[in-house]
């Protein structure tokens, strides 16, 4: 029995589009139904967390221009194309609460690993597609972002359907697919800045395996230059997001524990044991040892995505001359790599071995989907913990005759409530400093963000060390692991611990 590539393959464009549709639907099918095993309705309505927040803001903001000035002064240092695709969406949908806006950015989740589906549908057919996909929507990386309210689904769409563009655009395709070609690269660069080495591992590897051939030559080669030309377009905008930062990141330095922690989160997860299955099975099987591909030069076309492997090396290179950007979140366009693998170990599903070992590998990545979902409701559980306490705390603090001023040592705890609370905007403050060497990277790359979102979104108010001391007295919010912080934020200030992350703060 030949394991032919190729044997399967989707040429045309309608029928590729009506399998596209069904796997989507397929795809949300799955989502819902390992929702309702695992009884965790609660990840589409807990609340959003810092970034989330900042999203939210973006997204539900009325003005469209006032949204693109906000993204020039900083207020979220990424890429616009998410906010200036999705801000439309929202506002036709009417989607303001984190209930509807979750399922839109799951949505666009589900359009990237469609897109990833599209790319392996190319070589093979479409239950080995199909397993590919899965592979990765269980993947602990994509499921976290399935259900953020961030950039990260839109990016992975960008990549994964620029792989599609890549591995399907034909010797002599017309101008409306290339046009489609920069849209995507263009998309690429401008969901996330880090898109530009997923853009180049992608279009110089398709260009040395067309370079002989004019026409696809082009195909490639008008996509990499429309990406590079529009991120040089977009210099001013990345400068000007940068101005307001005065610490080169929140990251902490490179070190050889940082790349394997974060490789390891990217490579080592339960889904490879899928791929490890088959190729047990591929070393007993005599009949199914190789893979062997036929179709000239088509099965080479698989090298693109293969090539977003390599995406971490380009990080971990960036990381050790530039800034520090191991984080797995990231890393997240080699999972398109990750799924190609998967599809192209897969058995074929003609014989009776595949389709039952398709069965118990669809089987199998359905289990870890709901184990990983049980573990993000633990992850969230801590953080929903945080943000009620929070909640109480400004309660108590703002209501009644004895009410005292409220303040937040970070945006991670002050935002969620402003986020969950808008009325509390007048009351609550965040805490503004003077930077110093002794603090946290972290802490003054948070207090720069936090004056760009004061900026112009005022509600988000900050009060100065002067304030404080008119004041007297107040209490003051942060997490109490960061004890040390807060007292090296405050110093001349005696702070007492009235409660897990609740302190009473007064001038000396």
């Amino acid at each position: 029995m030949s394991d032919r590539l190729s044997e399967g393959v989707i040429d045309s464009r309608p029928r590729l589009l009506q399998e596209c549709l069904v796997v989507f639907a397929g795809l949300a099918a799955v989502v819902a139904l390992q929702i309702w095993i695992t009884r965790n309705g609660a990840v589409i309505s807990h609340p959003m967390w810092l970034d989330e927040c900042v999203s939210s803001l973006l997204l539900t903001d009325p003005s469209f221009r006032h949204v693109l000035s906000a993204i020039h002064g900083g207020v979220d240092t990424n890429g616009p194309a998410f906010y200036v695709m999705t801000w439309p969406v929202v506002h036709a949908l009417g989607a303001a609460s984190v209930s509807a806006l979750r399922p839109i950015t799951a949505a666009i989740m589900l359009v990237a690993l469609t897109g990833t589906y599209a790319t392996c549908r190319r070589f093979v057919e479409p239950g080995r597609a199909a397993i590919g996909a899965l592979a990765i929507a269980v993947h602990p990386a994509v499921l976290v972002q399935t259900w953020q309210v961030r950039m990260y689904g839109f990016w992975l769409a960008a990549a994964a359907w620029f792989c599609a563009y890549t591995v399907f655009v034909g010797p002599r395709a017309r101008w409306r697919a290339r046009l489609v070609g920069c849209l995507l690269a263009m998309f690429l660069v401008t969901s996330h800045w880090l898109g530009i080495f997923a853009l180049f591992l992608i279009s110089v590897t398709a260009l040395g395996l067309t370079w002989r051939d004019a026409d696809r030559r082009l195909n490639h080669a008008l996509p990499f230059a429309a990406g590079l030309f529009t991120l040089g377009l977009c210099l001013p905008l990345i400068i000007s997001q940068r101005k307001i930062i005065t610490v080169p990141t929140w990251i902490e330095p490179a070190s050889a524990s940082a790349v394997f922690t974060q490789l390891r989160q990217i490579f080592v997860v339960p889904s490879i044991a899928v791929v490890a299955m088959y190729v047990v099975l591929r070393a007993v099987m005599k009949a199914e040892r190789r893979v062997r591909v036929s179709g000239g030069e088509q099965p080479s076309m698989l090298l693109p995505g293969l090539a977003l492997l390599f995406y971490p090396a380009t990080l971990v290179a960036m990381s050790f001359t530039m800034q520090s950007v191991l984080i797995e979140r990231y890393m997240l366009p080699t999972v398109i790599g990750l799924a190609i693998v998967a599809a192209v170990a897969a058995l074929p599903l003609r014989a009776w071995l595949g389709r039952a070992t398709g069965a118990l590998a669809i089987s199998m990545l359905v289990a870890i989907g709901c184990l990983e979902l049980n573990g993000l409701r633990a992850v969230n559980r801590s953080a929903d913990e945080r943000a009620a306490r929070v909640l109480s705390i400004s309660n108590r603090v703002l209501g009644g005759a004895a009410r005292q001023h409220l303040v937040f040592a970070r945006r991670f705890e002050a935002y969620p409530l402003l986020q969950a609370r808008p009325d509390l905007a007048d009351s609550v403050a965040l805490l503004d400093f003077p930077a110093s060497d002794e603090l946290m990277r972290r802490t003054i790359f948070e207090r720069d963000l936090g004056r760009a979102v004061a900026r112009f979104y005022p509600r988000y108010r900050l009060v100065t060390e002067h304030t404080l001391r008119a004041w007297g007295r107040f209490v003051i919010v942060t997490n109490s692991n960061e004890e040390d912080e807060l007292r090296r934020l405050l110093p001349g200030f005696r702070l007492v611990r009235v409660g897990p992350d609740e302190y009473a703060a007064d001038a000396r």
